[in-house]
């Protein structure tokens, strides 16, 4: 049904053209520029490749070619229904023409910005018991470096995946999550190394902040 899915909507303006071809400098088909921690520090007015953008977490976007003057314009370009009804607050993250979108079930998708279309899906499989978990559902979603995508599951692991494939490149735990530890938020990256904190305080988990170099 789809009033207990999540709707991801992209819209276009018919005097300016296709928003996104502002905002989504490359087509995925022309291959992956690794995003590299110049871009992260100093993001083109059209990339959104952190949870709030940029590093100072304002999320603000200076793109200005939607005004009141002409916002009236907006129209349908296309819609994508995600599977998860819950909870799940996460920001899509768009790299080289590609939105990246996680859900609180497990499951990331990469999709072509422009068209709509599903590039990949990973799902990840939880434990039956994941609701000892503080992080279940509360999902916020994915970072992007390099080439790959980069996430903290419900389960206690961080995870990187290929960024053109939705491969899993290598998976490594950071707690007990029958211990009510989580992650709920994507990781920060910077200067080759992955920063992720954890949830569990309502649980009575003791908290903590995880580096890694591994990226």
């Amino acid at each position: 049904m789809i009033d207990t899915q999540r709707v991801f909507t992209v819209l276009a303006m018919s005097t300016i053209g296709l928003i996104a071809s502002a905002v989504f400098a490359q087509n995925p088909d022309a291959g992956w520029v690794p995003v590299a921690d110049e871009r992260l520090l100093n993001p083109e007015p059209g990339d959104w490749m952190q949870y709030r953008r940029s590093y100072d977490a304002n999320a603000f976007s200076p793109l200005d070619q939607i005004t009141s003057a002409n916002v009236d314009e907006l129209r349908l370009s296309w819609t994508y229904a995600m599977r998860d009804g819950s909870r799940w607050l996460a920001t899509p993250i768009i790299a080289n023409g590609l939105m990246f979108i996680g859900e609180g079930t497990g499951r990331i998708i990469a999709l072509d910005a422009v068209t709509g279309e599903l590039v990949w899906s990973h799902t990840r499989t939880y434990p039956a018991d994941i609701a000892l978990s503080e992080a279940n559902r509360r999902f916020r979603g994915v970072s992007v470096y390099g080439d790959k995508i980069y996430w903290g599951t419900a389960d206690s692991h961080v995870v990187a995946l290929d960024a053109l494939t939705g491969e899993v490149v290598w998976d490594t735990t950071t707690a007990d999550y029958r211990n009510g530890e989580g992650h709920a938020h994507p990781p920060l990256l910077a200067d080759g190394k992955l920063f992720i904190g954890m949830s569990g305080g309502d649980f009575a988990a003791r908290g903590s902040l995880k580096v890694s170099s591994n990226s």
